[in-house]
């Protein structure tokens, strides 16, 4: 992957990201009958979806990676993705690392929330690239 590509795909994983922390947390705060998010609490979560987004960076290589370099990579940035969203979680007192319960439901929320973002952005970017190599057949025939 070239920086442009890291780039756009970051850009767009910001947004689905934050996307899928609003609904959930929209969704807790229905649950537990909340009438609204504090300020700071928002402003975190945008602060929280922005370093997670740049552990994309792992990804980008100036050479083609294999298929396992890749893999490799990806784990690399959910385990950075875990632990940053734990960090700021417990930096916030929304979880406590002393309830072994609270850290496991909130990595499994973090793990849950990076797949659906990498399948979201996977299948993007695979719609991306048929839709390019249609035109291209069209073009060049």
């Amino acid at each position: 992957m070239d920086i442009k590509e890291i780039f756009g795909r970051m850009s767009n994983t910001f947004f689905v990201t934050f996307f899928l922390i609003v609904v959930i947390v929209s969704i807790d705060l229905q649950l537990n009958n909340i009438d609204s998010l504090p300020l700071h609490n928002i402003f975190a979560i945008v602060i929280l979806t922005l370093l997670t987004t740049l552990c994309e960076f792992v990804l980008y290589s100036k050479k083609e990676l294999t298929r396992s370099e890749l893999l490799i990579r990806h784990f690399i940035c959910l385990f950075l993705t875990i632990g940053i969203v734990l960090s700021v979680a417990n930096f916030m007192r929304w979880i406590s690392l002393r309830e072994p319960m609270h850290v496991i439901i909130f990595g499994g929320l973090t793990f849950g929330i990076h797949v659906i973002v990498t399948l979201i952005t996977f299948c993007q970017t695979t719609k991306s690239t048929h839709q390019l190599r249609e035109k291209l057949k069209e073009r060049y025939k």
